[in-house]
């Protein structure tokens, strides 16, 4: 194997990433879509609550494997980058106009109150149907020749039917993909209506999707004979994988199958860019100009090489250091009330004033799911209308046994529920480094959930039911 064939491994293995983790992004901003069509508010709200607490520690961090393979196109391959620019800009400008858009509407989504929320999710939400399409149509296009060496292709070539039934293969990838992760931390949380909501989301994607790489097929037929030759012969074994594990997805997902969902959908992407990449090769634009032609310098390879064999092993080792990083999601109360506790600790009283609306005066209002931390780290929470969250890093008690309803982490934290008891949290996250400091002697609060943070502990009360509990160092007090 040529450097050159290295090079493109490397680069086909970054598209890759991003088309799974980038994708698991963009499909839950079409399920955002999805919901806010069919009318029901509060299933919206759900879906967009739980996609935050799934996506928000990680989206931002999708996009640096976008940044990876386009920068290993560049430097690695020029020869087919300055083409692809030139001739593909119209989808490639719409697809980073989409992914600034969904970002900046995901984070003003968080920002804004009311009416102004919902239009910035809705911004969220349609350029995350629109991204996926663009990059699906520019595969598309230089799998059907639209793209030439020396940059003469058409401009609207991407606009073909090959183009077009990739994009809508792309979108319907991406919501498999989104609604078998979310589907996930549905049931980790504990919420069956939304893991009922998702569960019937990605058997209908997962069908999609088959049915549109099926007219793929066809097209590729027509439009792309050298690509549709080499699927049914050197990429043959890689399409048998990714049809298997497709099968076996749809066969988990009715048979309610937990921990080998997410690696399925994840080889059945896998497999079939794989099975792609076999197929086109050895040529990066079909018919026009081959790995070898379109590679950069020796040096440049090289050197493109020895930075992936580092970042890998710094990943390695980083992977295996023990510290873990987690993506937040809503724990689940236990089964059963809390009757241990701790001698509680000094605390002062929430507040408990009502505002213009009905809700406590608070030093801090928020409206959505907020993160916060103690002023010293150790206490991490999270709040929003529904719920509040409390976790520690470091305390000199111990919580009760875990009930045997929980198989995940018990008692790193408690959770209260508005209208509910708090009690203490079973679930495979965290809530610690969630957000800004609240200094003590200031509160915060969403809905009729209020927390104050005091020297002695955080304390953190539903005012309309007196409800609540008090985390420390020291000592613990659910009331």
């Amino acid at each position: 194997m040529s450097k050159a064939d290295v090079v493109a491994a490397i680069l086909c293995l970054g598209a890759t990433l991003y088309a799974i983790f980038g994708g698991a992004d963009f499909g839950a901003g079409i399920w955002e879509l999805l919901a806010a069509r069919r009318g029901d508010r509060e299933l919206r709200e759900r879906i967009e609550h739980r996609v935050t607490l799934s996506l928000g520690p990680v989206w931002e961090a999708n996009h640096v494997w976008l940044i990876f393979t386009l920068v290993v196109l560049w430097t690695g391959f020029p020869a087919a980058f300055g083409p692809i620019m030139e001739t593909l800009y119209l989808p490639l400008a719409v697809a980073a106009l989409g992914i600034v858009l969904r970002g900046a509407g995901f984070a003003f989504g968080h920002t804004f109150d009311a009416a102004a929320a919902r239009r910035s999710n809705l911004v969220f939400a349609v350029a995350s149907l629109i991204t996926p399409f663009c990059f699906g149509c520019v595969v598309g296009a230089i799998a059907s020749g639209a793209v030439v060496a020396g940059g003469s292709g058409s401009a609207f070539g991407w606009f073909g039917v090959l183009p077009v039934v990739v994009g809508l293969l792309f979108v319907a990838s991406c919501s498999y993909v989104a609604a078998v992760f979310l589907l996930d931390d549905c049931r980790r949380a504990g919420d069956p209506v939304l893991e009922d909501w998702f569960l019937h989301g990605a058997m209908a994607a997962a069908v999609v999707a088959g049915l549109l790489a099926l007219i793929g097929l066809v097209a590729l037929h027509a439009d792309a004979r050298p690509v549709f030759d080499g699927l049914f012969a050197e990429g043959l074994p890689l399409v048998v994988g990714s049809a298997l594990f497709g099968l076996l997805t749809l066969t988990g997902l009715v048979r309610g199958w937990a921990r080998a969902l997410r690696p399925l959908a994840i080889g059945a992407v896998a497999t079939i860019i794989a099975g792609w990449a076999v197929a086109q090769h050895p040529y990066l634009l079909p018919g026009t100009l081959t790995v070898s032609e379109g590679a950069g310098d020796g040096a440049t390879l090289t050197a493109l090489i020895a930075v992936f064999a580092a970042a890998l092993a710094i990943v390695a080792v980083g992977c295996g250091s023990g510290d873990e990083t987690v993506t937040v999601t809503e724990a689940a109360p236990s089964a059963t009330s809390t009757t241990g506790k701790a001698p509680p600790a000094t605390t002062s009283t929430a507040t408990t004033t009502t505002g213009e609306e009905g809700t406590p005066a608070t030093d801090r209002t928020v409206t959505k799911l907020t993160g916060f931390t103690s002023p010293t780290g150790n206490i991490g929470c999270y709040i929003d209308r529904r719920s509040v969250r409390c976790d520690i890093a470091e305390r000199d008690w111990k919580p009760p046994p875990a009930p045997a309803s929980c198989d995940l982490d018990h008692g790193q934290g408690i959770e209260l529920e508005a209208g509910g008891s708090a009690d203490f949290v079973c679930a495979g996250d965290t809530a610690l480094g969630g957000g800004e400091p609240l200094d003590y002697g200031t509160s915060i609060g969403a809905g009729l959930l209020v927390c104050e943070s005091e020297e002695s502990g955080m304390t953190c009360t539903d005012t309309e039911t007196g409800r609540g509990f008090t985390i420390s160092r020291e000592s613990y007090d659910i009331f």
